[in-house]
């Protein structure tokens, strides 16, 4: 007997696996990096950021607007996913931009 029932002589089933370090789905599981908010050919984007998704959830997201340093830019994003329970995974899709614009990167999403 256990927890008042009957067991059969049968051993307790393993517990199920630890969920994978780093996820993806393109709804689900993500972290996007560049170009955020309004975006046109000729004005560039109302800014760059990042936003993290995990289980359809955005747990961490920022946008800076004005002009930013690429180097700059992704300075301030690796410190600021640093700072989360989360890292960048394998990188999943990347678009360009037209080059007023810094484009878009998804990557997996890691618990740390």
């Amino acid at each position: 007997m256990k927890n008042g029932l009957p067991t059969c002589g049968f051993a307790d089933p393993p517990p199920p696996p630890p969920p994978p370090a780093c996820m993806w789905d393109p709804f689900r599981y993500y972290i996007a990096v560049g170009d955020m908010g309004q975006c046109t050919a000729d004005g560039g984007c109302e800014g760059k950021g990042y936003s993290i998704v995990w289980n359809g959830s955005t747990v961490a997201s920022k946008m800076w607007t004005g002009y930013i340093d690429r180097t700059d830019f992704y300075s301030m994003v690796n410190a600021a996913i640093n700072a989360t329970a989360y890292r960048y995974g394998a990188s999943k899709q990347s678009y360009l931009s037209n080059g007023n614009n810094f484009g878009l990167e998804i990557t997996e999403v890691c618990l740390r």
